[in-house]
């Protein structure tokens, strides 16, 4: 630190004294004149050259390019300073002159760490200030060691350091003010820190979507690390949530199916231990209500019937479906089986519609009904008669007045109440919900 001695002045100024500290560069300067400020005095300084001694004062002039005088003691007391002048009269003043050191450096005690943690670098550096106006800047560096070290801030002092690879590491703190320089060192050992075990991870796979009956394959994966050294890994499947119940084909499996008691929402969950740690991870699955299947449309031709020509008979059938494929329409058609003529079906699209007979016989008439992809029928029968008197025979007796015989004309009206009855039923009692299509 610069020290300035105040100037001195009395009686006899060849016999002034001043104390000064020892340590640091001595610039004396000295002024002619009658007193310490007087503006019209000479100054005279030891840069030219001067030598000053006394009896307890020692001047170094080595450095000649500054020409810095150096005390020799602690403390000294100067006394009766004589100059190259002689006897002239002097004030004077003493300047302690400061001098850049070398920044100091403490790199922190040597270290110890396991990879992967960082090791913890407690550098310090202090300075004198000095040359004025200029800035400390501090750096890491790798002087030795087998990896690759990474400083948080390399320009830190006070910082850490990761190590790529185990062994031991030499690491340089270099500190500048711009003119000087200096470094420490410190001893960084690094180890392979112990495998840490590390719960299981799973994964139960992607949510899923599935009709009942069907069951739904559950897809799920497990990684470990193999630690606890010689454990085993255990897998379980169980249900977590849902409306109904889950049957797994296997429970202890990384993947396999579930199947489901009712439709709803359902979670499960896979969950995989080592013996110590558990991971798990859930699967959402929506499981629907089956979907409808369509049945062969239910059809009835009606009962079986006869008729007298020239008449005709209503056949009542009915046609039922469960509207299955979705968005088809069903479609009713009646055609001839069997009979000794062609049918006439007025009209033959309709379940419940009018036949006529070409012929007296035995009739079979179809109704069939097609959804679209199914078809289904019945059939019924009618008996057709003619109203034509049957000729008389040897056997049976004539009418006095010459008509038909007594039993012809009872067969033939009893086969008219016959249709006459079954006519007047269909009209009466159509079949319960059955529908037109």
């Amino acid at each position: 630190t610069a020290r300035t001695l105040p100037f001195h002045t009395g009686v006899d100024r060849n016999h002034q004294q001043a104390w000064m500290t020892a340590g640091g560069d001595v610039h004396l300067i000295w002024r002619h004149g009658d007193t310490a400020d007087d503006p019209t005095g000479y100054l005279y300084s030891s840069d030219y050259g001067q030598t000053w001694s006394s009896p307890e004062f020692a001047i170094d002039t080595a450095n000649a390019a500054n020409h810095p005088y150096s005390l020799v003691a602690d403390t000294q007391r100067v006394h009766a300073l004589t100059g190259p002048l002689g006897a002239m009269q002097y004030s004077y003043r003493a300047v302690a002159r400061p001098v850049n050191l070398t920044p100091v450096v403490n790199a922190g005690p040597d270290r110890s760490v396991s990879i992967p943690t960082a090791a913890n670098l407690s550098g310090t550096v202090t300075d004198d200030g000095l040359p004025t106006g200029s800035t400390v800047t501090s750096s890491w560096t790798k002087m030795s060691g087998p990896g690759t070290v990474t400083f948080a801030s390399v320009t830190s002092p006070a910082t850490t350091a990761t190590f790529s690879a185990a062994g031991t590491y030499v690491l340089r703190l270099t500190a500048s003010d711009g003119a000087l320089s200096s470094n420490d060192q410190v001893q960084v050992s690094v180890t392979v820190a112990p495998p840490t075990n590390q719960a299981p991870l799973v994964s139960a796979g992607p949510d899923r979507a599935v009709d009942q009956p069907n069951a739904a394959s559950l897809v799920g994966t497990v990684t470990d690390d193999g630690l606890p050294a010689g454990s085993s890994l255990t897998m379980s499947w169980t249900k977590l949530s849902g409306p109904g119940n889950v049957a797994f084909a296997n429970a202890a499996a990384v993947s396999t199916s579930a199947t489901f008691s009712i439709s709803g929402t359902y979670v499960l969950r896979l969950t995989a231990s080592d013996g110590l740690l558990n991971g798990s991870d859930d699967v959402q699955v929506i499981v629907s209500a089956p979907p409808p299947i369509n049945a062969v449309p239910v059809v009835n031709a009606g009962s079986d019937t006869s008729i007298m020509l020239p008449g005709s008979v209503l056949l009542a059938g009915t046609a039922i479906d469960d509207g299955l494929p979705t968005g088809s329409s069903l479609v009713v058609t009646w055609s001839t089986v069997s009979g000794p003529g062609a049918v006439t079906f007025t009209p033959a699209n309709a379940a419940t519609t009018s036949a006529s007979f070409p012929a007296p016989g035995t009739y079979v008439a179809r109704l069939t009904a097609n959804d679209g992809s199914l078809t289904g029928s019945d059939e019924v029968t009618i008996v057709v008669t003619s109203t034509t008197p049957t000729p008389p025979t040897a056997s049976s007796p004539a009418s006095s007045s010459g008509g038909c015989g007594v039993g012809g004309l009872a067969a033939a009206l009893m086969v008219l109440l016959i249709s006459v009855t079954t006519h007047l039923r269909h009209l009466r009692m159509p079949t319960p919900g059955a529908a037109d299509r």
